[in-house]
């Protein structure tokens, strides 16, 4: 039997777990399972799987999945058997949120049990709970977990299969019970998504036979593995189940068994390569960035002398199970058109060891500054557009999705807790922390060392006093001296900023020396005893495993809470509903416009169809509402102001797929239409004033930049003021461009945000169109000049009077970048 591990809690234990674990499972499952019931279906993914339900449901379908009925009737190249236990929960609770994510959310709670159980009894207490903690930071897991967007009940059971093999392999207790599990759970798994679900799970307890080898068990191992029994059973399921599928009338080709992503929600065409690797990325962030250190340490680190025996024997398997996950599904992509990664359990046990053999190893600065470059550099990505999250969790491109989720700043704050826990422990500095402000606060003399910290702490401080008041030095660097001007912009910014830099050393060397005059000698006070005990705190053992558990524990509840109620606000029109209800009044309606059966809603498909005439007629008579697609707002304020000459009113804009509108705004009710925002009187008072005629239909008035500088590596809203001067027959796209030698900021878009095409501007408005871009931190500093105009296709629109170029671009003055 292996031996117990240091750091067990207690003597409870249930079906493999400890008090602390078992916790860690509750919690769990009231944060997956409020997600699972309060949030809407996401459109069009759970709502087309709610659609099929449905049709299979109606024919009667077990062995095929179906779509339509009648002439519409397809049958779906693809296994039937992930959607039985969705067909089941759906009898029972109807086609609800909870019907349709019930199978999968329990499913992710057994996975979850399984990570922690078998972790546990393989590693240790605290790399369970840390595994455990780990995978529920994992969005692919969570959101496919509680969430129908890639039928989790396939990946579950894989989860299943290759720990319970992994257990049967590694354990020398040989349990039958996870024998048994495991092939039968492996069964399950190749039943649902084919091959790639069958392969992960037997390659992965294989692996861990092999291991045994080494130490002279390959075997009794061996056969332990391949019981007759349990692996004839499960060739007998597999065999029948495929063979059952692939010869009922209708049947898919026999390419259903490389599936891995169900096709309704894999995204269309065929996805590339690159967009399959960002699952790994961003689909498991933020701890994907210790994958590459955490397999490392599982295939090439020594072996921890107080892990149990079975610990180097999992390592192979675990590694297995993470790339057959991933090459099945990556291979099979060009036959299936989608493929989703569903090895999140397997990197989440990889670090979760990981962590937990580094918080009581030596410390290893390398591995962490590699760590912190991959965070910080997903992160930047995520911060800046969290489409790439978006893109990941449903296997395709989303249109339609704001460039960051409301909230999502917590992520930075919760990454840097990360970074800094990783730098403290990993890394071992908390005794250099401590050596290091015990210093600023009693300095025994002006060293060289207490100097290079005196420089340190006036370079921090002069950067932040720049970045807080950026005027004054923008001024300063780009004063309109011919002499200052000889020199490149990127040495008039080193001279101001060694100019400043001068003088706040003085001020914090003059501080430290008045300090080291005071203190007379004197080498501690409360401020040591402060510092020591802040250092005994964190120096405590087990002090790293609670503040590393305290970390992922935010991040769990912050993507399973406020991330995924900030992504269904976009994906579903739930919330609109529950607005309309709270607004409305009795005999108020609610209607829908443009949206049909063919736009895969769930909320809003039972309501009347309401069409622009109609949006005309009725705007004149009792209060209405109406859900309309946010790219359609342009069509229906155009009726409604021909009809009343108002502005359409929009009473909530959360979601960037659809709106909720009405003919009229109720008492203290807000109106949230762009388009309102978008009309003004004139331009603001500190605006740069043009005049440039575009072939008489619209004159571009005014522009302002804010910041006004412009900064590298920064976002920047670039606002122009079009005047309408007559009809603009057809749309017309904006081009921006802020150009200096060899730089330029790019800035084509649609006006308004694509929300009110140029052929919908009315003769006298005047527009105000914002657009919103990141300037590249490659960009050049310096001068730059702007440049803007009106395109379609290939033609741009003739300038007929006004400053421009020879390629009819509006020439609007000089913008200086930093």
């Amino acid at each position: 039997m292996q031996s117990a591990q240091p750091d067990q809690a207690d003597g409870f234990e249930f079906a493999g777990l400890d008090r602390r674990g078992w916790t860690l499972l509750g919690l769990a499952a009231a944060v997956l399972t409020a997600g699972a019931i309060w949030f809407g279906v996401w459109e069009p993914w759970e709502a087309e799987m709610a659609r099929v339900l449905d049709d299979m449901s109606a024919q009667g379908a077990w062995r095929q999945v179906i779509r339509g009925a009648g002439e519409q009737l397809t049958v779906l190249p693809e296994l039937p058997y992930g959607w039985w236990p969705l067909r089941a929960s759906a009898a029972v609770f109807g086609t609800s949120e909870l019907g349709l994510r019930l199978p999968g959310l329990l499913m992710a709670l057994a996975s979850l049990w399984a990570v922690c159980a078998v972790t546990r009894r393989l590693y240790g207490d605290r790399a369970a709970l840390l595994a455990g903690a780990a995978t529920l930071t994992m969005p692919l897991f969570t959101f496919h977990g509680s969430h129908v967007l890639g039928l989790g009940v396939g990946a579950g059971l894989m989860t299943l299969g290759a720990l319970a093999l992994i257990r049967a392999a590694a354990d020398e207790d040989g349990a039958k019970g996870w024998l048994w599990l495991g092939w039968l759970a492996t069964a399950g798994s190749a039943l649902c998504t084919g091959i790639p679900g069958l392969a992960p799970p037997a390659l992965a307890g294989l692996a861990a036979a092999w291991e045994a080898r080494k130490q002279g068990a390959f075997g009794p191992t061996l056969r332990r593995l391949l019981a007759p029994l349990p692996v004839a059973l499960a060739v007998i399921l597999i065999g029948a189940g495929w063979a059952a599928a692939l010869t009922a009338e209708g049947a898919p080709r026999w390419t259903s068994l490389l599936l891995w992503a169900d096709p309704l929600t894999g995204g269309s065409g065929s996805p590339s390569f690159e967009q399959f690797v960002h699952q790994i990325g961003f689909g498991l962030f933020p701890l994907g960035a210790l994958l590459p250190f955490a397999f490392g340490s599982l295939l090439w680190a020594p072996a921890p002398a107080d892990e149990p025996a079975g610990a180097r024997r999992a390592d192979p398997g675990v590694a297995m199970w993470f790339a057959a996950a991933f090459l099945g599904p990556a291979l099979a992509m060009p036959a299936t058109g989608g493929g989703l990664f569903p090895g999140a359990p397997a990197v989440a046990i990889a670090v979760g060891v990981y962590l937990a053999r580094s918080l009581r190893s030596g410390p290893a600065p390398i591995l962490v500054l590699g760590s912190v470059m991959i965070l910080y550099l997903l992160d930047s990505n995520l911060s800046h557009n969290t489409h790439y999250l978006a893109d990941t969790l449903v296997g395709g491109e989303v249109s339609d999705f704001p460039d960051t989720l409301s909230g999502w700043s917590v992520a930075r704050l919760l990454t840097l807790c990360l970074m800094l826990v990783l730098v403290l422990y990993q890394a071992d500095l908390k005794g250099r922390v401590r050596q290091l402000l015990v210093k600023i606060a009693y300095p025994r003399r002006l060293d060289g060392a207490l100097l290079g910290i005196l420089i340190v702490i006036a370079v921090i401080l002069t950067y932040v006093i720049m970045s807080a008041l950026p005027g004054p030095f923008d001024r300063l660097i780009d004063a309109n001296n011919a002499t200052w001007r000889r020199l490149v912009r990127g040495m008039r910014s080193l001279i101001v900023f060694t100019g400043l830099c001068l003088p706040v050393f003085g001020v914090v060397y003059g501080v430290v020396w008045a300090r080291l005059r005071q203190l007379n000698g004197q080498t501690e006070g409360k401020i040591t005893a402060l510092v020591d005990q802040l250092h005994r705190l964190i120096s405590r053992p087990g002090a790293g495993f609670v503040a590393m558990m305290m970390v992922l524990a935010a991040w769990g509840v912050f993507l399973n809470l406020p991330v995924a109620r900030a992504l269904t606000r976009n994906f579903s029109e739930k919330h609109l509903l529950s607005v309309y209800e709270d607004l409305a009044q009795a005999g108020e309606p609610l209607y829908r416009h443009r949206l049909t059966t063919e736009d895969k809603l769930f909320y809003a498909r039972d309501l009347e169809t309401l069409s622009v005439a109609d949006f005309s007629e009725k705007a004149k008579g009792d209060r209405f509402f109406a859900l309309i697609p946010r790219k359609r707002l342009s069509d229906v304020h155009s009726a409604l102001r021909a009809a009343t000459g108002e502005i359409l009113p929009v009473l909530d804009d959360t979601s960037s797929r659809y709106l909720l509108v009405s003919n009229r705004l109720g008492e203290r009710e807000v109106d949230h239409n762009p388009i309102r925002s978008a009309l003004v009187e004139a331009i603001p008072a500190d605006g740069h004033k043009v005049s440039v005629n575009f072939e008489n239909k619209v004159e571009l008035i005014g522009w302002r930049l804010v910041p006004a500088t412009p900064r590298r590596g920064s976002p920047l809203d670039i606002e122009l003021y079009w005047k309408v001067l007559d009809r603009i027959p057809g749309d017309y796209k904006v081009f921006v461009h802020i150009d200096a030698a060899g730089s330029r900021i790019h800035g084509d878009h649609d006006p308004v945000e694509g929300l009110y095409p140029t052929s919908k501007w009315g003769q006298g408005e005047i527009i105000r169109d914002v657009h919103k871009v990141t300037v590249k931190k490659s960009n050049a500093t310096g001068r730059h000049t702007f440049y803007a105009g009106l395109f379609r296709g290939s033609r741009r629109m003739e300038i007929r009077e006004g400053p421009k170029d020879k390629d009819n671009r509006a020439r609007l003055g000089t913008v200086s970048v930093r």
